[in-house]
Protein backbone atom coordinates (compact mmCIF):
# COMPACT_ATOMS: atom_id res chain seq x y z
CA UNK A 1 0.00 0.00 0.00
CA UNK A 2 1.32 3.71 -1.08
CA UNK A 3 0.62 6.41 1.56
CA UNK A 4 -2.65 7.94 2.34
CA UNK A 5 -4.14 10.31 4.12
CA UNK A 6 -4.81 7.81 6.42
CA UNK A 7 -1.82 7.04 7.07
CA UNK A 8 -0.83 11.15 7.37
CA UNK A 9 -3.42 11.06 10.92
CA UNK A 10 -2.48 7.82 12.10
CA UNK A 11 1.12 9.66 12.31
CA UNK A 12 -0.26 12.48 13.69
CA UNK A 13 -2.27 10.35 16.29
CA UNK A 14 0.74 8.49 17.21
CA UNK A 15 3.18 11.92 17.35
CA UNK A 16 0.46 13.58 19.77
CA UNK A 17 0.82 10.96 21.60
CA UNK A 18 4.67 11.03 22.16
CA UNK A 19 4.65 14.64 22.38
CA UNK A 20 2.41 14.56 25.45
CA UNK A 21 4.50 11.71 27.28
CA UNK A 22 7.40 14.28 26.99
CA UNK A 23 4.57 17.15 27.52
CA UNK A 24 4.58 15.10 31.47
CA UNK A 25 8.19 14.48 32.05
CA UNK A 26 8.92 18.56 31.09
CA UNK A 27 6.35 19.75 33.32
CA UNK A 28 7.75 17.89 36.51
CA UNK A 29 11.23 18.89 35.45
CA UNK A 30 10.97 22.18 35.34
CA UNK A 31 9.05 22.73 38.68
CA UNK A 32 11.47 19.91 40.03
CA UNK A 33 12.86 22.52 42.64
CA UNK A 34 10.05 23.98 43.35
CA UNK A 35 8.53 20.66 44.06
CA UNK A 36 10.97 20.42 46.56
CA UNK A 37 10.46 23.92 48.43
CA UNK A 38 6.68 23.03 48.19
CA UNK A 39 6.56 19.65 50.14
CA UNK A 40 9.94 20.74 52.13
CA UNK A 41 12.12 17.35 51.26
CA UNK A 42 15.90 17.25 50.67
CA UNK A 43 17.33 17.17 47.21
CA UNK A 44 18.12 13.14 47.86
CA UNK A 45 14.22 13.17 48.06
CA UNK A 46 13.22 15.11 45.13
CA UNK A 47 15.49 12.15 42.93
CA UNK A 48 13.09 9.89 44.09
CA UNK A 49 10.27 11.55 41.85
CA UNK A 50 13.01 10.60 38.88
CA UNK A 51 13.78 7.06 40.58
CA UNK A 52 9.98 6.35 40.51
CA UNK A 53 9.22 7.71 37.00
CA UNK A 54 11.76 4.93 35.67
CA UNK A 55 10.70 2.27 37.65
CA UNK A 56 7.19 2.68 36.52
CA UNK A 57 7.85 3.35 33.20
CA UNK A 58 9.89 0.22 33.37
CA UNK A 59 6.65 -1.73 34.54
CA UNK A 60 4.71 -0.23 31.52
CA UNK A 61 6.89 -1.01 28.93
CA UNK A 62 7.04 -4.75 30.01
CA UNK A 63 4.11 -5.45 31.50
CA UNK A 64 1.97 -3.74 28.43
CA UNK A 65 4.13 -5.15 25.89
CA UNK A 66 2.35 -8.67 27.70
CA UNK A 67 -0.77 -7.10 27.35
CA UNK A 68 -0.51 -5.67 23.58
CA UNK A 69 0.36 -9.22 22.87
CA UNK A 70 -2.34 -11.01 24.92
CA UNK A 71 -5.05 -8.90 24.23
CA UNK A 72 -4.67 -6.74 21.37
CA UNK A 73 -3.11 -3.27 20.66
CA UNK A 74 -6.14 -1.18 19.98
CA UNK A 75 -7.11 -2.44 23.99
CA UNK A 76 -3.53 -1.59 25.14
CA UNK A 77 -3.69 1.83 23.12
CA UNK A 78 -6.28 3.14 24.58
CA UNK A 79 -5.46 2.05 27.87
CA UNK A 80 -2.25 3.55 28.11
CA UNK A 81 -3.55 6.84 27.30
CA UNK A 82 -6.68 6.72 30.08
CA UNK A 83 -4.08 5.43 32.82
CA UNK A 84 -1.93 8.63 31.72
CA UNK A 85 -5.08 11.06 31.82
CA UNK A 86 -6.00 9.62 35.43
CA UNK A 87 -3.20 9.12 37.58
CA UNK A 88 -1.56 12.68 36.11
CA UNK A 89 -5.02 14.00 37.78
CA UNK A 90 -4.96 12.56 40.69
CA UNK A 91 -1.40 13.39 41.27
CA UNK A 92 -2.33 17.32 40.27
CA UNK A 93 -4.17 16.71 43.38
CA UNK A 94 -1.22 15.70 45.58
CA UNK A 95 -1.49 16.54 49.13
CA UNK A 96 1.66 15.69 49.96
CA UNK A 97 5.51 14.09 49.08
CA UNK A 98 4.22 10.13 49.55
CA UNK A 99 0.95 10.60 47.72
CA UNK A 100 2.85 12.21 44.93
CA UNK A 101 5.28 9.98 44.80
CA UNK A 102 2.73 6.90 44.38
CA UNK A 103 0.73 8.77 41.84
CA UNK A 104 3.88 9.69 39.62
CA UNK A 105 5.02 6.00 39.61
CA UNK A 106 1.30 5.20 38.29
CA UNK A 107 1.24 7.70 35.97
CA UNK A 108 4.88 6.27 34.30
CA UNK A 109 2.96 2.94 33.99
CA UNK A 110 0.97 4.61 31.78
CA UNK A 111 3.45 6.43 29.52
CA UNK A 112 5.84 3.60 29.46
CA UNK A 113 2.96 1.39 28.00
CA UNK A 114 3.08 4.02 25.82
CA UNK A 115 6.25 3.23 24.40
CA UNK A 116 5.72 -0.25 23.32
CA UNK A 117 2.06 1.15 21.74
CA UNK A 118 3.18 3.80 19.59
CA UNK A 119 6.09 1.56 18.30
CA UNK A 120 3.92 -1.83 17.50
CA UNK A 121 1.51 0.80 15.62
CA UNK A 122 4.39 1.92 13.60
CA UNK A 123 6.01 -1.19 12.63
CA UNK A 124 2.25 -3.05 11.96
CA UNK A 125 0.10 -0.03 10.50
CA UNK A 126 2.99 2.05 8.39
CA UNK A 127 3.91 0.39 4.72
CA UNK A 128 7.35 -0.52 5.22
CA UNK A 129 8.78 1.91 2.28
CA UNK A 130 7.89 5.03 4.63
CA UNK A 131 8.43 3.21 8.30
CA UNK A 132 11.79 4.07 8.94
CA UNK A 133 11.04 7.40 8.26
CA UNK A 134 7.58 7.69 10.17
CA UNK A 135 9.64 5.76 13.19
CA UNK A 136 12.08 9.46 12.76
CA UNK A 137 9.30 11.88 12.98
CA UNK A 138 7.16 10.51 15.35
CA UNK A 139 10.02 10.55 18.07
CA UNK A 140 11.04 14.05 17.25
CA UNK A 141 7.79 15.32 18.35
CA UNK A 142 9.41 14.23 21.98
CA UNK A 143 11.55 17.78 21.94
CA UNK A 144 7.55 19.50 20.80
CA UNK A 145 6.02 18.55 23.60
CA UNK A 146 8.88 19.07 25.93
CA UNK A 147 9.25 22.89 24.69
CA UNK A 148 5.50 23.10 24.91
CA UNK A 149 6.03 22.12 28.86
CA UNK A 150 8.38 24.45 29.43
CA UNK A 151 6.83 27.32 27.30
CA UNK A 152 3.29 26.61 29.66
CA UNK A 153 5.30 26.69 32.89
CA UNK A 154 7.03 30.10 32.68
CA UNK A 155 3.70 32.15 32.82
CA UNK A 156 2.66 30.00 35.41
CA UNK A 157 5.49 29.81 37.77
CA UNK A 158 5.38 33.56 37.34
CA UNK A 159 2.06 34.61 38.00
CA UNK A 160 0.09 32.12 39.77
CA UNK A 161 1.15 30.56 43.37
CA UNK A 162 3.82 27.77 43.94
CA UNK A 163 1.35 25.48 44.78
CA UNK A 164 -1.06 26.24 41.98
CA UNK A 165 0.93 26.01 39.32
CA UNK A 166 2.52 22.49 38.89
CA UNK A 167 -1.34 21.42 39.23
CA UNK A 168 -2.28 23.07 36.43
CA UNK A 169 0.73 21.82 34.60
CA UNK A 170 0.17 18.60 35.17
CA UNK A 171 -3.93 19.32 34.98
CA UNK A 172 -3.54 20.56 30.92
CA UNK A 173 -1.02 17.34 30.05
CA UNK A 174 -4.32 15.39 31.02
CA UNK A 175 -6.64 17.38 29.30
CA UNK A 176 -4.62 16.98 26.17
CA UNK A 177 -4.53 13.28 26.78
CA UNK A 178 -8.18 12.66 26.46
CA UNK A 179 -7.96 14.86 23.07
CA UNK A 180 -5.91 11.88 21.66
CA UNK A 181 -7.92 8.94 23.43
CA UNK A 182 -10.95 10.47 21.31
CA UNK A 183 -9.02 10.12 18.43
CA UNK A 184 -7.20 6.89 19.07
CA UNK A 185 -10.90 5.60 19.12
CA UNK A 186 -11.35 5.16 15.34
CA UNK A 187 -7.54 3.23 15.00
CA UNK A 188 -8.79 -0.57 14.29
CA UNK A 189 -6.82 -3.13 15.97
CA UNK A 190 -3.97 -4.75 13.85
CA UNK A 191 -4.66 -7.24 11.23
CA UNK A 192 -0.82 -8.70 12.34
CA UNK A 193 -2.31 -9.56 15.98
CA UNK A 194 -5.65 -10.82 14.71
CA UNK A 195 -3.22 -13.06 12.60
CA UNK A 196 -1.05 -13.95 15.17
CA UNK A 197 -4.28 -15.20 17.32
CA UNK A 198 -5.58 -17.42 14.15
CA UNK A 199 -8.14 -14.87 13.64
CA UNK A 200 -8.68 -14.60 10.07
CA UNK A 201 -11.87 -13.12 9.35
CA UNK A 202 -11.36 -10.30 11.83
CA UNK A 203 -8.01 -9.43 10.32
CA UNK A 204 -9.44 -9.71 7.08
CA UNK A 205 -12.39 -6.96 7.90
CA UNK A 206 -9.94 -4.96 9.55
CA UNK A 207 -7.58 -4.66 6.21
CA UNK A 208 -11.15 -4.35 3.91
CA UNK A 209 -11.41 -1.34 6.24
CA UNK A 210 -7.75 0.08 6.53
CA UNK A 211 -8.30 -0.17 2.46
CA UNK A 212 -11.74 1.77 3.04
CA UNK A 213 -9.93 4.50 4.83
CA UNK A 214 -6.82 4.88 2.91
CA UNK A 215 -8.98 4.88 -0.82
CA UNK A 216 -7.11 2.32 -2.13
CA UNK A 217 -6.80 -1.54 -2.61
CA UNK A 218 -3.30 -3.98 -0.97
CA UNK A 219 -1.33 -5.29 -3.71
CA UNK A 220 -3.22 -8.89 -2.67
CA UNK A 221 -6.31 -8.10 -0.47
CA UNK A 222 -8.11 -11.31 -1.58
CA UNK A 223 -5.15 -12.98 0.32
CA UNK A 224 -4.68 -12.48 4.40
CA UNK A 225 -4.08 -16.07 5.03
CA UNK A 226 -0.56 -15.82 3.09
CA UNK A 227 0.63 -13.30 5.15
CA UNK A 228 0.56 -15.57 8.50
CA UNK A 229 4.16 -16.54 7.33
CA UNK A 230 5.18 -13.02 8.67
CA UNK A 231 3.64 -12.95 11.80
CA UNK A 232 5.45 -14.41 14.66
CA UNK A 233 4.32 -17.16 16.94
CA UNK A 234 3.05 -16.07 19.95
CA UNK A 235 6.05 -16.91 22.72
CA UNK A 236 6.90 -15.83 26.10
CA UNK A 237 8.62 -12.71 26.91
CA UNK A 238 11.87 -14.51 27.57
CA UNK A 239 11.12 -15.78 24.34
CA UNK A 240 11.28 -12.55 22.67
CA UNK A 241 14.30 -11.41 24.42
CA UNK A 242 16.19 -14.16 23.30
CA UNK A 243 15.52 -13.69 19.74
CA UNK A 244 16.63 -10.20 20.17
CA UNK A 245 20.32 -11.12 21.47
CA UNK A 246 20.03 -14.39 19.15
CA UNK A 247 19.03 -13.07 15.84
CA UNK A 248 19.55 -9.40 15.97
CA UNK A 249 22.16 -9.04 18.13
CA UNK A 250 24.28 -6.31 17.32
CA UNK A 251 21.12 -3.98 16.39
CA UNK A 252 19.48 -4.58 19.86
CA UNK A 253 22.99 -3.68 21.28
CA UNK A 254 23.18 -0.70 18.86
CA UNK A 255 19.55 0.84 19.34
CA UNK A 256 20.28 0.31 23.47
CA UNK A 257 23.15 2.43 23.32
CA UNK A 258 21.28 5.09 21.14
CA UNK A 259 18.31 4.78 23.63
CA UNK A 260 20.57 4.43 27.13
CA UNK A 261 22.13 7.89 25.69
CA UNK A 262 19.00 9.82 25.20
CA UNK A 263 17.54 8.30 28.28
CA UNK A 264 20.11 9.77 30.56
CA UNK A 265 19.94 13.31 28.89
CA UNK A 266 16.29 13.62 29.50
CA UNK A 267 15.85 11.54 32.56
CA UNK A 268 19.29 12.59 34.08
CA UNK A 269 20.50 15.86 33.15
CA UNK A 270 17.43 17.81 32.76
CA UNK A 271 16.38 16.53 36.12
CA UNK A 272 19.89 17.19 37.79
CA UNK A 273 20.13 20.91 36.15
CA UNK A 274 16.53 21.32 37.73
CA UNK A 275 17.33 20.48 41.54
CA UNK A 276 21.47 21.10 41.82
CA UNK A 277 23.14 22.57 39.03
CA UNK A 278 20.62 26.08 37.96
CA UNK A 279 19.87 26.33 42.27
CA UNK A 280 23.79 26.46 42.45
CA UNK A 281 23.75 29.15 39.66
CA UNK A 282 21.41 31.90 41.49
CA UNK A 283 18.75 30.76 39.10
CA UNK A 284 15.38 31.32 40.63
CA UNK A 285 12.48 28.91 39.98
CA UNK A 286 10.55 31.09 37.61
CA UNK A 287 13.88 31.08 35.32
CA UNK A 288 14.43 27.51 34.53
CA UNK A 289 11.74 26.62 31.92
CA UNK A 290 13.49 28.74 29.62
CA UNK A 291 17.02 27.19 30.50
CA UNK A 292 16.22 23.59 30.57
CA UNK A 293 15.17 23.36 26.88
CA UNK A 294 18.45 25.05 25.92
CA UNK A 295 20.19 21.89 27.71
Amino acid sequence: MTWSSWHTKVTAVLGAGWALDAYEIGIVDAVLNLLKEQFNITSQQATYIKVVWLLGALIGAIGFGYVSDRYGRKKAFLLTILMYSFFTIVTAFSVNYPMFLVFRGLTAIGVGAEYTAVNATIAEFIPAKYRGGVNTLVMSTWAVGALLANAIQIPLIKYLNPDLCWRIGMGSGAVAALCVFWFRRALPESPRWYLSQGRFEEASAVVSQIESLAGQPLKDPDSVEKMVYDVPKHTNFLGHISTLFLKYPGRTVYAMILNGSQAFGDYGVAGFMSLAILPLAKIPNENMPTILPAG
